[in-house]
């Protein structure tokens, strides 16, 4: 990178882009699902703020993997909570706001073990509590949507009273143990959520065994 991020400065034109964008999905009727991570693509932390070889503040060099926890870096886990909040602060006047904690949220450590997807979960957790414990004091409240991953140590919020919506892909139950839509009418509909089912094309992927 020629230039590096500085994470004790917000950049004002990213804000002002990023309401204007809400802004003109609220005047054609459309929800906007903000989300703050995605852990599809280990790739993307060569390009991630918090990295330490791309901005000036010393956050630590948790690696790819590790960056989905809370595990070892305190300086970058306090930096992304702050970015959490500041997110929320500035959309807090919207009603077309939805809060996504995570997509794809067992693909970093795909075959890991309990103790790591337990970490993973504390993290998405703590990620629900910024969300939560910032809206506190603001005027407007906005849903929070999680996504089920079935993994070592399952990072399933579906019967957590923070979050409003559970998100799912595919239909049944995906290769890396994501947890489908019709899955969930069966196993989750009792929690009275929103079931969100998307990515159907991808039907191909579930697991053969179900088809």
């Amino acid at each position: 990178w020629p230039m590096k991020f500085d994470l004790t400065r917000w950049n004002k034109a990213y804000f002002d882009r990023l309401k204007d964008f809400v802004d003109y999905a609220a005047s054609i009727d459309v929800v906007v699902n903000v989300f703050f991570d995605d852990l599809i693509d280990q790739a993307y932390f060569d390009v991630n703020a918090f990295n330490p070889m791309n901005n000036i503040n010393g956050t630590e060099n948790s690696g790819p993997i590790d960056y989905f926890t809370m595990d070892g870096h305190p300086v970058m886990t306090a930096y992304h909570d702050s970015m959490i909040a500041k997110i929320v602060r500035e959309l807090n006047y919207a009603d077309n706001v939805i809060y996504f904690i995570c997509d794809e949220t067992g693909e970093a450590g795909i075959g890991r073990d309990a103790v790591y997807y337990k970490k993973v979960y504390d993290w998405l957790s703590q990620t629900i509590d910024v969300i939560k414990n910032t809206e506190k004091s603001l005027p407007k409240k906005h849903p929070v949507a999680s996504q089920q991953q079935l993994c070592a140590y399952p990072l399933d919020f579906s019967g957590d009273s923070r979050t409003d919506f559970d998100v799912y892909q595919y239909t049944w139950m995906a290769f890396n143990q994501e947890s489908g839509g019709l899955r969930a009418l069966d196993y989750e509909y009792h929690h009275n959520k929103p079931l969100d089912m998307n990515e159907t094309k991808n039907i191909r992927k579930d697991m053969t065994g179900m088809m």
